[in-house]
């Protein structure tokens, strides 16, 4: 992704400005790390029983450099509310050759097999080549849900993920309802492939099957930096209703 000629000060002040929102939601501090560790203790403490396979220590080797997390802390220091970014440089793959392979390392299969894509699967990612950085690990503790904090946090992640590593794409994944709710746009997301994966063997975790892919390229980094406010047009009933109703274990697909 070029830089965009983004200034720094405006990058700056859209990140301080997000920072400001999220205090407004019941926040006394926000942080930001690289510490795996910590994130699993942030996970724990919004109600999330496990850190997803992306960055999962048990099966990735993520040093300094690799991951970049941001939590928000109530006045007790607990966290209410993490999402957190993995940094990979595949020069010489596509995204699509990535996907194709950490799939089948990460995820067991129906039939006790690796979980295995098919051969044209996620041929859309095919023409991002480079640098990337996957976000997830969205949670927010179910006494601060409601209040849009996690998209707030998700547009800070997504800012900070830009400044600090230049990827050529900032993606995820998302399932269908919240995408049919909008949180994508809410989360500073512009672009967006339903139904991403095709199986040749299905994972056995179903919900795995119709995940939504969602990124942001170097015009969606613009849209932020420049529309930071954008986040408070999306404080819709539907957006808190659902952000309520989701498990405190899963607000976002590993």
């Amino acid at each position: 992704m070029e830089d965009g000629s983004i200034d720094v000060l405006r990058m700056a002040g859209a990140i301080t400005s997000l920072e400001r929102q999220i205090r407004q939601c019941g926040v006394a501090e926000v942080r930001m790390s690289q510490d795996v560790d910590q994130l699993a203790k942030a996970e724990t403490e919004c109600g999330k029983t496990s850190v997803g396979e992306h960055l999962r220590k048990s099966i990735n080797t993520l040093p300094p450099g690799r991951v970049h997390w941001i939590g928000a802390f109530d006045e007790n220091g607990k966290c209410v509310a993490t999402c957190a970014s993995r940094f990979d440089d595949i020069s010489g793959w596509s995204l699509q050759r990535f996907m194709h392979e950490f799939w089948t390392r990460s995820f067991p299969g129906e039939d006790g097999q690796p979980a295995k894509l098919a051969p044209h699967a996620c041929n859309f990612a095919a023409r991002y080549t480079g640098s990337f950085a996957y976000i997830g690990e969205g949670a927010v503790r179910k006494s601060h849900r409601g209040r849009n904090l996690l998209g707030l946090v998700q547009r800070t992640l997504i800012l900070s993920v830009w400044f600090l590593w230049r990827p050529s794409l900032i993606y995820g994944y998302m399932r269908p309802p919240m995408i049919d709710a909008g949180y994508d746009l809410n989360w500073g997301y512009t672009i967006r492939v339903r139904h991403a994966h095709d199986w040749e063997n299905p994972p056995l975790q179903k919900d795995l099957l119709d995940l939504v892919f969602v990124a942001v390229g170097v015009e969606g980094i613009h849209r932020l930096v420049s529309q930071e406010q954008l986040a408070d047009p999306f404080r819709l009933e539907k957006n808190s209703s659902l952000e309520k109703a989701l498990p405190a274990s899963s607000q976002e697909a590993q």
